[in-house]
């Protein structure tokens, strides 16, 4: 899967990725990290998200309901990443 953070696209084997889920409603999470964005629920599950411009000290700005949370899984856990947009699975 291909997503786009600050014009770079970034790739991720799919495998790894349970869903694409518009980012709405993330509730803040005091004295964690700042590339911790927060969590959100996704139907009854609550998930991290994860906001690797930070991460990775790439120029950040304020979400908005146009991004996307892309939902990572693997047989231990579960988290989301903040994607400024998904371009696609190749």
């Amino acid at each position: 899967m291909k997503f786009l953070l600050t014009h770079e696209n970034y790739g991720i084997e799919s495998v790894y990725v349970r869903e694409v889920h518009p980012l709405k409603e993330l509730t803040p999470l005091p004295c964690t990290p700042s590339f911790v964005l927060g969590i959100i629920n996704v139907r009854g599950q609550i998930l991290s998200v994860i906001d690797l411009k930070k991460f990775f000290d790439l120029p950040a700005q304020e979400p908005t309901s146009l991004n996307k949370v892309i939902i990572f899984h693997n047989n231990r856990i579960e988290f989301g990443i903040l994607a400024d947009a998904v371009i696609g699975v190749h």
